[in-house]
């Protein structure tokens, strides 16, 4: 979960969903947005300047699973960002 700077929008984000939630009327949710993703949302920030407070970025973790010449297979973590 993501707060904006004036502490009234939550971000709410995870494998399928990202959700606007406001927190003044916590029930009813602002947005919802379906991902397409295996992944999960490892994190997530709002910009913290109030000229752009407006924007978030999400950081998307994934696992890249590598099988070397050896025949050793290889976890490689990695992240891959998204605004």
């Amino acid at each position: 979960m993501a707060i904006d700077h004036s502490g009234s929008l939550a971000l709410l984000y995870g494998r399928r969903y990202l959700a606007l939630v406001n927190l003044d009327e916590p029930a009813e949710t602002l947005k919802k947005v379906q991902r397409q993703s295996k992944y999960e949302v490892g994190t997530a920030d709002w910009n913290p300047t109030i000229s752009q407070g407006q924007l978030f970025a999400f950081a998307v973790i994934f696992c890249l699973k590598m099988k070397l010449d050896d025949g050793i297979k290889k976890n490689v973590f990695s992240e891959q960002s998204k605004s």
